[in-house]
């Protein structure tokens, strides 16, 4: 059945969850302590001094989730519930949020129920995740703005794929909000936002390079729109600073930081130095039990303050202004660094490595229930559990930057991969603590779910089929936007997805003469629609005697399962001016791809002869479409491995169908055969005459053997000796028959991909079954 978009186990698990984190904030209680301090104190300056006073003491910690502190001491004098109440009940939402948002993530990438639910759960009961929401740290609240930086960007890309400009513009819009709220929080946002845009916006025109030049003012919009939303609201944040206290920076701490951890790293540099680093890296607890807490002191984030603030305060004596004092540290920094670039680079990457170990239960100051406290004391759990989702951490990680390396595998797995290595990369220049790492926290738990899922499949490849399928985002109706199952925007014409793909696979339908079998076919393309095909086809009866129902076919299945579809359209019985009205109700409503056919003639009018109003040939069909609708349709054409019926020499009609392509066709979808070596001749033939479209081979699966048989002898397929002696002795036994026949189907369709045949065409018959069984055993 068709997966619910919120089945009841997700349900069950959103509820548990806010029910879990709501006994949370009634029981625990925050500790004011250290950072927190400091943000306490900047709250109560925004409520009750205003912003001129943060800004006129500052350059201060970034500005958003002091606002938030703020709110909280307001509602405190409203409610007379003390702030902390309220921290912990925005903490809250923002957790359900967030969990919401990964969900949202996870079904886009297909990952499976089970996986989701194990994913949601950790993240509901995350001891890390959990502490940033019950204390006064900041990073609680670049979750949300995290995972809606990685939608925006992936829904932007859509909206460019399919020039839908206003959808560009709106989401890039978006995209640029959301960069500068993160930034609001973490202000290494600031340095990491313009490389993502460019690498964002330079993928998309690379890997659409093709028909960018169409899509280009969709393109100009959404870049435009998502630099200057980020760049505006930022840069009158720094001119704020820069009016009231001198500094056009968000923050006060990235120059000093930046200079005591590279002081700290070009120290001298030995190999005893390199594996106190390395130990380190899954905690100070690791270092200290192998080399003592005087050796791994050295490795701490206060050593390199003590660093950084040291000089800082030897600037100040100079007198020099805030400007000055920055551009100084950043100067003397980087002449640290070239000092010996290949050990600051080396260093940089092993402390790297802390950002993969972010969860503990010691994070925030926070007194927890007697029961919770027992278990988050226990150094045996703390320790194991940092270590383990440390480690799988990494490898889910690695696995997605080295799966999603390029965007033909995801776009979506690709966009995530850049965000994180971004944050590590820029977030190695200063120290990393443990809650540093959290705002990717999301991120890791998302990719332990791909890498899961991966594991799941059997190992091929990572996440479901669909996820190693290029810019699969659907879009449906322009007033819903898209669609929750998308990977990336869908292609309305198949010749872009052949742009961007080397295999497809795809089904073929008719519709049904009876009602009751149209309703039983409307109850089958869902589970279909499952399975991923890259488009469907619907045939058409001769003379439009099904052309309603192919329309409607084609329209159901584009605007509600938004798969592209290809509407069949024989020109046998039609006059031109039929055929013209024909394509034209087709681009009304929407339809872009096309398989032109000449068709058989119906039984009832077999000495029907073709006038001078009619298509003798599917050439004369295509060049008409190509006359009077130019590239508005994608025309595909049929071909005939074993030699079409009417013309039983194979080079003859190899000619026959190069003059179809000549004439404007695009790609060619065969006739059934059984036989893997007459496709292989067949495409020998044409690649001699110069054809180079794809020729996707047609695949019957067998399920009625008197059936086949006469089938084949009414389409001219040749039926071979295999067929019989494996099919004729078990004619009578159904279930045989079926297992027989998805035995040889594997085995002809593995033939054909392993001999570079670019996708199959699934005949279904208007089943499910057992097309579903023979696509998930090749993929």
């Amino acid at each position: 059945m068709k997966q619910s978009p919120f089945p009841p186990s997700i349900a069950a698990i959103f509820i548990l969850s806010l029910a879990y984190w709501s006994y949370l904030g009634t029981t625990t209680g925050m500790i004011i302590f250290f950072d927190a301090i400091g943000y306490e104190s900047l709250g109560r300056m925004i409520q009750t001094q205003g912003w001129v006073s943060y800004f006129t003491n500052g350059p201060n910690r970034e500005g958003l989730y002091p606002l938030l502190i703020a709110v909280s001491m307001a509602f405190e004098h409203i409610t007379g519930l003390a702030f902390v109440k309220i921290m912990a009940i925005f903490g809250v939402i923002i957790l359900f949020l967030t969990q919401a948002l990964t969900y949202k993530i996870l079904r886009l990438l297909d990952i499976r129920n089970g996986i989701c639910i194990l994913v949601l759960s950790y993240l509901a009961l995350s001891p890390a995740l959990n502490n940033t929401a019950f204390s006064l740290f900041s990073e609680i609240a670049a979750y949300p703005f995290v995972l809606g930086i990685l939608l925006a960007s992936y829904y932007a890309w859509g909206a460019i794929i399919h020039n839908k400009k206003y959808y560009a513009f709106s989401y890039g819009m978006l995209l640029g909000i959301l960069l500068a709220l993160a930034t609001l929080v973490k202000g290494v946002f600031e340095c990491i936002a313009p490389v993502y845009l460019i690498i964002l916006f330079s993928t998309i025109f690379l890997t659409d390079k093709q028909t960018i030049a169409k899509k280009m003012m969709a393109f100009i919009l959404c870049a435009v729109a998502a630099a200057s939303l980020f760049y505006v609201p930022i840069t009158a944040y720094k001119w704020l600073n820069l009016h009231y206290n001198g500094n056009f920076t968000v923050t006060n701490r990235a120059p000093w930081m930046i200079y005591g951890n590279t002081a700290r790293r070009m120290e001298p540099l030995g190999l005893k130095k390199i594996v106190e680093a390395l130990a380190y890296a899954p905690g100070e607890g690791v270092c200290n039990s192998l080399f003592g807490q005087k050796e791994c002191d050295f490795w701490s984030f206060q050593e390199s303050d003590r660093l950084g603030i040291k000089k800082l305060n030897e600037l100040n004596n100079q007198h020099l202004s805030p400007k000055k004092i920055n551009t100084t540290l950043v100067g003397l920094s980087a002449q640290k660094a070239l000092q010996n670039p290949f050990q600051y680079a080396l260093l940089a990457a092993i402390e790297g490595l802390k950002m993969f170990f972010w969860e503990s239960t010691k994070i925030g100051f926070i007194n927890y229930p007697p029961w919770l406290s027992k278990i988050y004391g226990n150094r045996i759990f703390n320790n194991g559990l940092r270590l383990f989702t440390g480690l799988i951490s990494l490898v889910a990680v690695l696995s997605l930057w080295f799966q999603a390396r390029t965007p033909q595998k995801s776009p979506l797995g690709f966009l995530m991969g850049v965000l994180i290595f971004l944050y590590i990369l820029f977030f190695s220049f200063v120290s990393v603590l443990t809650r540093y790492a959290l705002p990717m926290a999301p991120l890791y738990l998302i990719s332990i779910g791909i890498w899961l899922n991966s594991l799941s499949s059997g190992g091929r490849g990572w996440g479901l089929p669909s996820e190693r399928r290029l810019l699969r985002a659907r879009w449906g109706n322009p007033r819903t936007g898209p669609d929750d199952r998308a990977i990336m925007p869908p292609m309305q014409k198949i010749t872009d997805i052949f742009a961007h793909q080397k295999l497809t696979f795809s089904f073929e339908l008719f519709p049904p003469k009876t009602e009751e079998g149209y309703l039983k076919l409307l109850n089958t393309i869902p589970l279909l629609s499952d399975l991923k095909p890259d488009f469907i086809s619907c045939t058409y009866g001769a003379g439009g005697g099904s052309r309603e129902k192919t329309l409607g076919l084609v329209e159901h299945i584009q605007n509600h399962h938004h798969i592209p579809s290809v509407a069949h359209l024989t020109c046998v019985l039609h006059t031109k001016n039929e055929i013209k009205d024909i394509l034209t109700e087709m681009k009304q409503r929407g339809v872009s791809n096309v398989l032109a056919l000449r068709g058989d003639t119906p039984k009832d009018q077999p000495n029907w002869i073709p006038g001078k109003d009619n298509f003798k040939y599917s050439w004369e069909l295509v060049v008409f479409i190509r006359e009077h609708f130019r590239d508005h349709f994608s025309i595909g054409v049929a071909g005939f491995p074993e030699g079409h019926v009417l013309c039983p020499d194979r080079d003859l009609d190899a000619q026959y169908l190069k003059n179809k392509i000549t004439k404007g066709a695009d790609y060619v979808i065969t006739q059934l055969f059984f036989k893997p070596q007459d496709y292989f001749d067949y495409v020998a033939r044409l690649k001699k005459l110069g054809v180079s479209s794809r020729i996707i081979p047609g695949i019957l699966p067998i399920t009625d053997y008197p059936a086949l048989i006469r089938f084949c002898s009414m389409c001219g397929a040749s039926v071979p000796q295999e067929v019989h002696d494996i099919f004729r002795p078990i004619a009578e036994n159904h279930e045989k028959t079926l297992a027989a026949g998805i035995d040889f189907c594997l085995k002809q369709s593995r033939t054909l991909l392993q001999g570079g045949a670019p996708g199959l065409h699934f005949y279904t018959l208007n089943k499910i079954h057992p097309v579903d069984v023979i696509i998930k055993e090749i993929l």
